[in-house]
């Protein structure tokens, strides 16, 4: 068990931890499932529009002019394209399902992330009952999930700060 996880359970214990968890993943399950539209332009035409294109589903002159000067990031679009290949190898065709899947994975990490970012304050708290205020303010503050839920090209770069805390010190 590393530090984190033991603070974590220091500070709540193990049983209600395992229930908010679970809790929360729901949540944010439902958000992917509930969530349809768009709340910005970008999520379809500098993402999904980027995986069409890359799948021979639309001609590069439906494309914003960043594809031709090569401006945004493929990870996304990248990630929408194997979501949308893994569906379609099993049988599954729906631009539906791929936009549930993709809201999913984007929920699922982003939760992963504010759950870790959550832990990792811990250690900048003395007072459990603070420590207990940020891991239920993290986990239920009510536009968390769907914020999660959104595909857009912000979302990573919003991560990165935290997914590079993470590695060593000597690797940096």
């Amino acid at each position: 068990m590393n530090e984190q996880e033991s603070s974590a359970t220091r500070v709540i214990p193990r049983t209600l931890l395992f229930v908010v968890l679970i809790v929360i993943g729901v949540l944010h399950i439902c958000a992917a499932w509930f969530n349809v539209g768009y709340i910005h332009p970008d999520e379809h035409f500098q993402l999904l529009e980027f995986a069409h294109q890359r799948l021979e589903h639309s001609p590069v002159s439906d494309l914003p002019w960043e594809f031709g000067k090569r401006l945004r990031p493929t990870l996304q679009p990248a990630i929408a394209m194997v979501a949308v290949k893994t569906l379609a190898a099993v049988g599954i065709d729906s631009p539906f399902a791929a936009a549930f899947v993709l809201r999913l994975i984007s929920s699922l990490a982003g939760l992963g992330v504010s759950l870790w970012l959550c832990f990792y304050s811990f250690r900048w708290f003395s007072d459990d009952r603070l420590k207990r205020l940020v891991f239920y303010l993290t986990c239920f503050f009510w536009a968390t999930p769907m914020l999660h839920a959104r595909s857009r090209f912000r979302m990573p770069s919003s991560t990165r700060p935290a997914l590079a805390s993470r590695i060593p010190r000597r690797w940096r």
